[in-house]
């Protein structure tokens, strides 16, 4: 048997990522180096782990619109007590979110992080 406990996310700009899921979205930076930081507790890890530069996508320094990766494979979704109030509080921050579904007793929301992954709000 097996349990999911780390998910690793490979970020271009180790100071915004890490920002964002810390300042954003409340999760306890645990240790961080250049390359790697770790964020979270109650037995569930989020790792930011650097790409190397010569991988690095090379973006334009005209564009500050971050495109979302709809078509990526990969969702992160963080439970919050209210998903509505944590999401208004995201949009205040200028961080862009769809608006909330309700789906009976379930509430979700999905967002976009600096580098243009899509993650996920929920309750119920």
């Amino acid at each position: 048997m097996t349990t999911l406990n780390r998910a690793i996310l490979f970020v271009q700009d180790m100071d915004s990522m890490t920002a964002f899921y810390e300042g954003q979205l409340g999760l306890v930076v645990q240790s961080r180096s250049e390359n790697w930081t770790l964020l979270g507790d109650s037995g569930y890890e989020l790792a930011l782990h650097l790409i190397p530069e010569e991988y690095r996508e090379k973006r334009s320094a005209s564009t500050s619109e971050v495109n979302a990766r709809t078509h990526s494979q990969t969702k992160l979704c963080f439970f919050t007590e209210d998903a509505v109030k944590c999401r208004d509080k995201l949009v205040t921050q200028g961080i862009p979110m769809k608006g909330p579904v309700y789906l009976d007793d379930i509430v979700y929301c999905d967002g976009v992080d600096p580098e243009g992954n899509v993650f996920q709000l929920w309750n119920g």
